[in-house]
């Protein structure tokens, strides 16, 4: 607990200064990238879910990300990447 609240005040001081700064860019790709983590994170619990025991709140955050995806497109370098985010959220549908 001590090491994930140690890394997540140092990620929010490091992304809040560079916002500050005016440079949304690097706060925006780390956001990015920890949300493709996260949900890579939830597929690898969740994939073999049968479709009537799947939680409707996760479906529900599912669908926001999916929308947000859609509205804001993102390709990384990392075809395996964009492979697992994109069966992520077909999978909520």
């Amino acid at each position: 607990m001590k090491a994930v609240s140690y890394t997540g005040a140092a990620q929010s001081v490091m992304l809040l200064d560079h916002l500050r700064r005016g440079d949304a860019q690097f706060p925006v790709e780390s956001l990015e990238v920890q949300l493709d983590g996260d949900l890579i994170g939830l597929w690898a619990f969740y994939k073999h879910t049968p479709a009537d025991k799947r939680d409707a709140h996760l479906l529900k955050l599912l669908a926001k990300i999916r929308d947000y995806r859609a509205k804001y497109p993102r390709k990384t370098e990392h075809p395996e990447i964009d492979q697992t985010v994109a069966e992520v959220l077909a999978w909520a549908r």
